[in-house]
């Protein structure tokens, strides 16, 4: 039998899954109230080492049609047309 590959998604799907079970298993020794936010840090940092990352809304740079030359307002239609969007980091580096 063949080992089938699993995808990004498959493979952050059994991780979280994991990461439930840990954090919410008897064996974590964290008072209750603060459970839900341990469970976040961890949801968080997980997610950001698989390359999770979030879609943002952002306007594409301005582009004056008089100033600008044929080609660069054909390169900002294709990446619009191709689906290209801004994304961010979950977690700040800075932070």
């Amino acid at each position: 039998m063949k080992n089938k590959e699993i995808t990004k998604q498959e493979e952050i799907r059994e991780g979280l899954t994991l990461l439930m079970s840990e954090c919410y298993s008897k064996e974590l020794s964290v008072c209750p109230n603060f459970l839900p936010q341990v469970f976040l840090n961890r949801l968080y940092s997980y997610l950001h080492s698989k390359g999770v990352v979030i879609k943002v809304d952002r306007e594409l740079p301005f582009t004056d049609p008089y100033g600008t030359c044929l080609a660069e307002v054909n390169a900002l239609n294709i990446l619009i047309e191709s689906g290209y969007v801004a994304v961010e980091s979950l977690i700040n580096e800075k932070d």
